[in-house]
């Protein structure tokens, strides 16, 4: 039995750290930063190993109802739907992670994606 990587800070094991990462959904947006985090600084993970995890992540996000986003800074929204990734999870899944593989950036902060689930204050415009 092959040991799963535990967080340095917090001790969680990657499987449940992933399984806990929609918790935040009812009350914020999860930046794939975050995801990107926790992986890399948390995790120690890298290359194809950050695309799993990063993979996983997106996977349990969708699972529980989010969608992909980005801020509305001047619109009347909070959040601006993207729904240039598509509607299928799997081809959802696979465009953001191949976007944020070829943007060929170790920069977490950099990438501005974020999961919200569908509410009032996420505008479904179609940038």
């Amino acid at each position: 039995m092959t040991q799963q990587p535990r967080h340095k800070i917090y001790r969680r094991t990657m499987s449940d750290w992933i399984s806990l990462v929609a918790g935040e959904l009812p009350q914020d947006a999860v930046g794939l930063w975050q995801i990107l985090a926790a992986g890399q600084d948390g995790f120690d993970l890298s290359g194809a190993d950050l695309s799993d995890y990063v993979r996983r992540n997106i996977v349990v996000l969708l699972d529980h109802g989010a969608i992909p986003v980005k801020g509305g800074k001047g619109t009347a929204f909070d959040w601006i739907a993207l729904h240039k990734y598509g509607k299928d999870k799997d081809t959802v899944v696979s465009a953001i992670v191949s976007e944020w593989e070829a943007s060929q950036t170790d920069e977490m902060y950099s990438f501005s994606i974020w999961f919200a689930l569908p509410r009032e204050n996420v505008g479904n415009l179609n940038p």
